[in-house]
C-alpha cells in the first residue's frame, strides 16, 4: 500500500483509486475528551468492501479529524480510522463505522475511535478420533507480522497480543511430533460464534471469545 500527500491538506491514496462514478461520503473521527489531541495528529481513514480487504478509494484529512470519499459506488462498507497508521499498535487510537451507500451524499458521518488495546484469544483443540499431541496454531495477518503457537496437551492454547486487524489462521502438526499418521488438517475453526476457517476473523480490541479448533489427523 502506497501513501502520497497532497501540498495543501493530507491527501491519502490508495492503489486502484476510481476517478469516475459513485456518491461522496463525509464525516469526522469521534473521539472522547481524553482524546483530543489526536485531532491535531494525522487521521488515516480507511474504506474497505464486504469482504473486509482494502477497497480502491481516495480519503482526505482536514487535520481536524474531518474526512471525504469521493466516487463510492452504491453499496455497503467499513469506514475505518486510525490516529498514526492503518495498522494502529497498543496506545493508538482506532475505530470503525458500517456505511450502507445508496445513490446520494451521505455527510455527517462520525467514526468513533477508541484506544487500541491488544487481546488474547483463547481456545481449544479438538482431535477427530482422539489423541492428544498438540498441533501447530499459526495466524497471517495482510497488515502485521505473523504468529505462531502450539496448543498444550490437553489441546489448550492461547494467541496472545493480537493487535486490530484481518487474521487467517492456519493449523498444523508439528514436524517433530508427527503423531498419528504424520499430518493432517483442521476441519472447522468456530470463533464468536461463526465458522472462519476460509474467511479468517477481525480482531477490534475488544474482549475476545474463545476458539475451537477440531483437527483431523491422517
Amino acid at each position: 500500500m502506497g501513501f502520497r500527500f497532497g501540498c495543501c491538506a493530507a491527501l491519502l491514496l490508495l492503489a486502484g483509486v476510481h476517478a469516475q462514478g459513485g456518491v461522496t461520503l463525509s464525516g469526522r473521527a469521534g473521539l472522547p475528551v481524553e482524546g483530543e489531541s489526536v485531532r491535531n495528529k494525522v487521521v488515516f481513514f480507511l474504506l474497505t468492501g464486504p469482504t473486509e480487504l482494502p477497497d480502491k478509494f481516495a480519503v482526505s484529512n482536514d487535520g481536524k479529524g474531518g474526512f471525504r470519499v469521493a466516487n463510492v459506488p452504491p453499496g455497503r462498507y467499513i469506514l475505518k480510522a486510525s490516529s498514526r497508521s492503518l495498522a494502529p499498535n497498543e496506545g493508538d487510537w482506532f475505530g470503525e463505522l458500517t456505511v450502507q451507500v445508496a445513490d446520494s451524499a451521505v455527510a455527517n458521518l462520525v467514526v468513533p475511535l477508541r484506544p487500541v488495546k491488544a487481546v488474547d484469544v483463547t481456545g481449544a483443540m479438538v482431535l477427530e478420533g482422539g489423541g492428544n499431541a498438540p498441533p501447530v496454531i499459526g495466524l497471517q495477518c495482510r497488515t502485521r507480522q505473523g504468529f505462531v503457537c502450539m496448543s498444550d496437551d490437553n489441546g489448550s492454547f492461547v494467541l496472545k497480543g493480537l493487535l486490530p486487524g484481518h487474521y487467517m489462521i492456519f493449523v498444523g502438526w508439528p514436524p517433530d511430533r508427527p503423531g498419528p499418521g504424520a499430518g493432517g488438517h483442521a476441519t472447522s475453526i468456530e470463533w464468536g460464534g461463526k465458522e472462519v476457517q476460509r474467511t479468517g476473523f477481525i480482531i477490534d480490541g475488544n474482549p475476545a471469545s474463545p476458539m475451537r479448533i477440531t483437527f483431523r489427523p491422517l
